[in-house]
């Protein structure tokens, strides 16, 4: 071996014709040589190469620079296409999906380094506490929309310190909130070893993170997917006038830039349920409020002989709950293996759910165990199934509790979410679900604590 390795020259590269297939015959029969020999003396391959390429006087050819830049082109095209097509199923199936299929499916779709790396050359890979102002007018002015509705939640988020190498910052502390409640971006830099201990000894690591989705809306009723504004991680050390001074602040920024923010969502924090009572005046007062001489108010005609109504008729913004987390929420609590819920002289229960599939036919109910059981506590479907099988619920014997709270849910899902309800029914079920939950409330204040410590033994004696 070392000896036929010494043999090879060091021009090797650069034989031609002659000197080329004497040195193929050096170590291949003569066989392969004369193969050789008829690929170059292939008279349509000569003309492909006339075409498409220049000779030299050394027997090489020079590719013509037109057709160099039409396979580059291909290639560039072909190229994207895989990333976005990997980008796409990343964005769909997530992250341990796509590591899946790519590692059992080798080169048919890209690293995840490729596709971070096509975002930050766009400019679409956000850096921790930007909003992104300007990439949302582009995306307001594609759907054609100068209206959009903001929604904030928070959730879970896995702790652990990254370096960024974009924004030249330590990600995963929680930043601080500036005067307007807004984060600090790129707080986290620094170059000294001892600056970084110090972060991980006195600064706390962020256990939340908050997320704003800008919801387009247009005349036509048209379904447009939201755009993602801005996400940052927090340790939910903040107030309710942080949460405030925040959204003031998303609108200013908004509204200078032409889109007006019509409202906020978001779930039900305390929190945040006490920033939208402050903000439109719902039996509460926001003091030094900005909202009262501002030139972009709404004004909602209200009739006068809705003395029940107590929003007041100039609003700012409009607030309101995610429906859909305040259904998933009291499925969830239905769900709970820890808790009790009464309703007069009956108990909530997923017992009588299954007594329902175990009892009567799927063709009835259309229930399945994962529906009363599922894994994500966020599936908005169940809710739907839940809801559709009170009818057949209400034949299982001491189910009128759990009925009457699946129709809340109901209620909710008919009032706040379903799009063709009429407005007039929209409100007879926003209040039937108020009212309800009002005077479930108010016999739950009126009865006497011993009383549910009776019952409660009572039924786990049965």
């Amino acid at each position: 071996m070392t000896e036929t390795l010494l043999s090879i020259p060091l021009n090797v590269l650069d034989l031609r014709d002659n000197d080329f297939f004497m040195f193929i015959g050096q170590f291949c029969s003569q066989d392969v040589v004369e193969y050789l020999k008829l690929l170059e003396d292939y008279l349509e391959l000569i003309d492909v190469k006339k075409k498409l390429a220049f000779r030299r006087s050394d027997g090489s050819y020079l590719i013509k620079i037109g057709v160099q830049y039409d396979i580059n082109e291909l290639t560039k095209n072909l190229r994207n296409a895989l990333i976005s097509k990997g980008q796409m199923t990343n964005d769909l199936a997530g992250r341990k999906a796509y590591e899946f299929l790519r590692i059992n499916i080798p080169g048919s779709l890209p690293s995840l380094t490729t596709i971070q790396t096509k975002l930050a050359k766009e400019g679409l890979r956000a850096v921790e506490g930007e909003f992104r102002y300007n990439d949302m007018i582009k995306y307001m002015s594609t759907v054609n929309s100068k209206f959009a509705f903001c929604a904030e939640d928070r959730t879970t988020a896995e702790r652990k310190i990254i370096y960024d190498t974009r924004s030249n910052s330590f990600v995963g502390f929680s930043p601080p909130l500036d005067e307007y409640g807004m984060p600090r971006m790129k707080y986290f830099q620094t170059d000294s070893i001892e600056d970084l201990q110090c972060w991980f000894e006195q600064e706390d690591i962020s256990k939340l993170l908050n997320l704003y989705m800008i919801q387009p809306i247009n005349s036509n009723d048209q379904k447009i997917s939201p755009y993602a504004l801005a996400a940052y991680g927090t340790n939910g050390k903040y107030t309710s006038f942080d949460i405030i001074r925040r959204w003031f602040k998303v609108f200013e920024e908004s509204s200078s830039q032409g889109i007006r923010i019509i409202g906020y969502s978001t779930d039900a924090d305390a929190k945040y349920l006490l920033g939208m009572r402050l903000v439109s005046g719902f039996f509460a007062t926001l003091l030094n409020s900005p909202i009262s001489k501002h030139s972009l108010l709404l004004t909602i005609d209200i009739p006068k002989s809705w003395s029940w109504f107590f929003l007041p008729r100039q609003q700012l913004f409009l607030c309101m709950q995610d429906a859909i987390h305040i259904c998933t929420k009291l499925r969830n609590r239905l769900l709970s293996t820890s808790a009790v819920i009464m309703m007069g002289d009956g108990l909530v229960s997923i017992d009588y759910l299954l007594q329902l599939i175990e009892l009567r036919s799927k063709f009835n109910h259309n229930l399945v165990k994962s529906d009363i059981c599922p894994h994500d506590k966020q599936n908005y479907r169940s809710c739907e199934k839940l809801c559709a099988a009170i009818e057949c619920l209400q034949e299982i014997n001491d189910s009128h509790a759990t009925v009457v709270y699946l129709s809340i849910i109901r209620c909710i899902i008919i009032a706040l979410i379903d799009p063709s309800t009429p407005t007039a029914t929209r409100i007879y079920y926003a209040w039937l679900a108020v009212f309800v939950c009002r005077l479930w409330r108010t016999w739950l204040n009126l009865v006497p604590k011993q009383d549910f410590n009776d019952r409660i033994s009572q039924m786990a004696n049965h």
